[in-house]
């Protein structure tokens, strides 16, 4: 059954990037975290968005694998957007989906 609570979102993303750490870590990906401070709560199931996020960090760690040791960077963090919305992103230099 899905739990909807009040939870910040940073903690959400921060479970998950420990959950996949091992992983992370043995294809040489750097994780470079970008958290806004001050953010609002949001509401939200915090397992579903734990495995989303768990499924974000690996995809992005598989989509780099061709790329040098030295290129596999994912950045994980979580904003304010324009309108207020509370943001959280995963962004890597895989080559894409054309």
């Amino acid at each position: 059954e899905p739990r909807h609570e009040r939870l910040a979102l940073r903690d959400a993303v921060e479970v998950a990037l420990q959950v996949v750490w091992g992983d992370v870590a043995a294809r040489g990906v750097v994780v470079e975290r970008r958290h806004e401070d001050g953010l609002p709560e949001v509401h939200g199931d915090a397992i579903a968005l734990q495995q989303v996020f768990v499924n974000l960090v690996l995809n992005a760690c598989e989509a780099m694998g061709e790329r040098p040791p030295g290129e596999r960077r994912v950045v994980v963090g979580t904003r304010r957007d324009a309108d207020g919305s509370v943001v959280a992103y995963v962004a890597d230099r895989g080559p894409g989906i054309p």
